[in-house]
């Protein structure tokens, strides 16, 4: 836990390429969508942490720059209708639906 606090510490990981951080990504993402009950997603109970299970939450590690792009892109596409905004290898990315194009967030100006 945090001592300064009641939420639990970050863990911060490196991996030793791109490929292998996007193939960790990859399967936690796919792990977490086989599951419908939240639940059953990823948690402390699969990986050996006793007591009763909590949620484990695996994001990228994101420059300060960039994750206050991000908090603007969310805020600004909730205004627009936009239903996706994610964030992958460091790049921000938005849509306004499933079978919309992608588009890529590079600065404030877009």
């Amino acid at each position: 836990m945090n001592r300064h606090g009641s939420h639990p510490r970050s863990i911060l990981v490196r991996f030793s390429t791109p490929r292998l951080r996007d193939g960790f990504l990859a399967a936690t993402i796919s792990f977490n969508k086989e599951r419908k009950r939240s639940k059953d997603k990823l948690n402390t109970g699969h990986i050996g942490f006793t007591g009763g299970p909590e949620g484990i939450y695996i994001v990228e590690h994101l420059t300060a720059t960039v994750k206050e792009l991000h908090a603007a892109v969310r805020k600004r596409a909730k205004e627009l209708n936009y239903k996706l905004v994610w964030i992958r290898g460091g790049k921000l990315f938005m849509k306004k639906d499933e079978s919309s194009e992608r588009i890529v967030i590079r600065n404030h100006d877009q």
